[in-house]
C-alpha cells in the first residue's frame, strides 16, 4: 500500500524533475506503478480473490474504450514513439483500474487512499503557493503552475480532491482529521484561487451549489461567497476578473478555443465513427481550420477531443464512464443514509457526496480542457468500481436488525408448535 499512496501523491505533480525522468524508456512514476501492479497480483493471490474483480460497469466501460483507443492508435493513429504516445496513458489507466480494483478490498483501504488523493492536491497547492511566491512579482499576469504543469490542468486535479476535503471536515471522524482535512482543503483552495482557472471557477461553482444543496446549507454558502466576493473583485489576476474583465491575451485564447471547437465539430462531421485517430488532433486541426492559423493545439475541450480523434463511440463509452460512476456513488450515498447502515464506516456518506461533487466539478472543467489524460480522473474512476465491490459485499452480510429479527421469529414459532403438546400433556 505504500507503493500506492506514493504513485497517487505524484500523480498532480506533472513535471516533477524526480517522477518525469526517464530511465529507459519509461519515467520514473511509470516504474512505480509497475511496482504496485506487482503488489496489487500478490495481494490478489494472498487474499484469493477471483476475476470477477473488472465486472463493475465503470469497469467494462473502462476496459472498452482503451481497447478502442487502442484500435484507433493502431489503425489511424499518429506516428509517435510507444514510450511518448496517447495509447501508453490509457494503457496505464487500465493498469491504474486493475491495481486499484486489486488493492482496495476493504473500507479501510478506501478511506486510506481517499487521505492519499486529499493530501497530493494538497503538496501541489503547496508549489503553486510557493511558485505564486516568487515569481508574481517578475512577470505580469503570472499563475503558477510549473510542477504541477499547467494551471488549468492542475485545477482540474484541485476539484477532485478539494470535496473529498471537505467531506472530511463534515464527516463524524475524530477531531485532529478534520483539522488535517480542513488545512488540506485550506491550502487547496488558496492554490485553486491563484491558478485563476475560468472554466475551473465555473466547476467550483456548481460543486459548492451541489454539496450545499444536499447538505442543507445554501446559506453558509451565500456568506461563504459573500466573504469571497471582495477579493476576487480587488485582485486583477483572479479568475473572477478574467471572465467579467478578459485582457486582451484572455480574448484571444478564447477566440483560439473556438476556432479549435469547430475545427472538432467538422473532424466529427468528417470522421462520425472512426475518428482522424488517437493523437492526430493537433497534426491535422490546420486541415480543418484553414482560416485560421497557428492553430496547432490540442481541442481544449474533452468530449470534442474524444469524438474527433476517436469517434462518437469513444465519446458515448467516456459518458457511460461518467453515469456508471455517478450511480455507484449515489448507490454507496443511499445505503449510508439508510437506518440500517451500521456495517459502512461512518464517514462513507459524506466520501459518497465528496466523490460525486469532484467527479462533477471534474466534467465541467473539462468542457474547456482536454482533460481526458488527467491521472486523478481515472483513479477516482477505480475508487468507483472498488466501491461497487465493497457495497456488494456489504448487501451481503446479514444486518444486525435483520439477525434480530431472524432469531426472535425462529422463537416465535418454536413457541407456537410446542404450545399445543403442552396443553395435551397438562390437560
Amino acid at each position: 500500500m505504500p507503493l500506492l499512496y506514493l504513485l497517487i501523491s505524484a500523480m498532480p505533480l506533472t513535471r516533477d524533475p524526480l517522477w518525469e525522468h526517464f530511465v529507459s524508456d519509461l519515467t520514473a512514476i511509470k516504474f512505480l506503478g509497475l511496482g504496485c501492479l506487482g503488489y496489487a497480483f500478490w495481494h490478489c493471490m494472498v487474499a484469493r480473490r477471483g476475476p470477477g474483480l473488472l465486472r463493475a460497469p465503470e469497469a467494462r466501460w473502462m476496459q472498452a474504450l482503451c481497447a478502442w483507443a487502442a484500435i484507433s492508435w493502431l489503425t489511424l493513429g499518429a506516428p509517435i514513439a510507444w514510450e511518448q504516445s496517447p495509447l501508453l496513458s490509457y494503457c496505464s489507466f487500465f493498469l491504474l483500474l486493475v491495481i486499484t480494483l486489486c488493492v482496495v478490498d476493504t473500507w479501510q483501504r478506501l478511506e486510506q487512499v481517499l487521505w492519499a488523493a486529499v493530501a497530493a492536491v494538497a503538496i501541489a497547492g503547496l508549489y503553486i503557493l510557493r511558485e505564486w511566491q516568487e515569481y508574481h512579482n517578475v512577470y505580469a499576469h503570472f499563475r503558477p503552475g510549473w510542477i504541477t504543469g499547467d494551471p488549468n490542468y492542475f485545477t482540474a486535479s484541485a476539484l477532485i480532491g478539494l470535496p473529498v476535503a471537505l467531506a472530511f471536515c463534515c464527516a463524524p471522524i475524530a477531531w485532529w482529521k478534520r483539522t488535517v482535512a480542513a488545512g488540506c482543503m485550506l491550502v487547496t483552495l488558496l492554490a485553486v484561487g491563484l491558478a485563476a482557472s475560468r472554466g475551473g471557477l465555473l466547476g467550483l461553482g456548481a460543486m459548492a451549489v451541489v454539496f450545499a444543496w444536499r447538505k442543507r446549507c445554501l446559506a453558509i454558502l451565500l456568506l461563504a461567497c459573500m466573504a469571497a466576493l471582495p477579493p476576487l473583485i480587488m485582485w486583477q489576476n483572479s479568475p473572477l476578473n478574467r471572465l467579467l474583465h478578459p485582457t486582451v491575451s484572455d480574448t484571444q485564447s478564447s477566440d483560439s478555443r473556438l476556432a479549435l471547437w469547430q475545427a472538432g465539430v467538422d473532424m466529427i462531421a468528417a470522421h462520425p465513427v472512426a475518428g482522424i485517430g488517437l493523437g492526430e488532433f493537433k497534426p491535422e486541426v490546420e486541415e480543418y481550420a484553414a482560416h485560421h492559423k497557428d492553430l496547432d493545439h490540442i481541442a481544449h475541450n474533452t468530449y470534442l477531443e474524444l469524438a474527433a480523434e476517436m469517434g462518437v463511440p469513444a465519446l458515448c463509452g467516456f459518458l457511460l464512464i461518467l453515469f456508471s460512476s455517478q450511480r455507484t456513488l449515489a448507490r454507496m450515498w443511499r445505503e449510508a443514509s439508510a437506518p440500517n447502515a451500521g456495517a459502512l464506516p461512518p464517514w462513507a456518506g459524506e466520501a459518497a457526496l465528496g466523490l460525486q461533487t469532484g467527479m462533477l466539478g471534474f466534467a465541467i472543467s473539462a468542457f474547456f480542457l482536454s482533460a481526458q489524460y488527467t491521472k486523478l480522473f481515472w483513479l477516482l474512476i477505480a475508487l468507483s468500481a472498488a466501491i461497487r465491490g465493497l457495497l456488494a459485499d456489504h448487501a451481503l452480510e446479514p444486518s444486525p436488525a435483520r439477525s434480530m429479527g431472524g432469531s426472535m421469529g425462529d422463537a416465535r414459532r418454536h413457541a407456537a408448535a410446542s404450545f399445543p403438546a403442552e396443553v395435551a400433556a397438562h390437560g
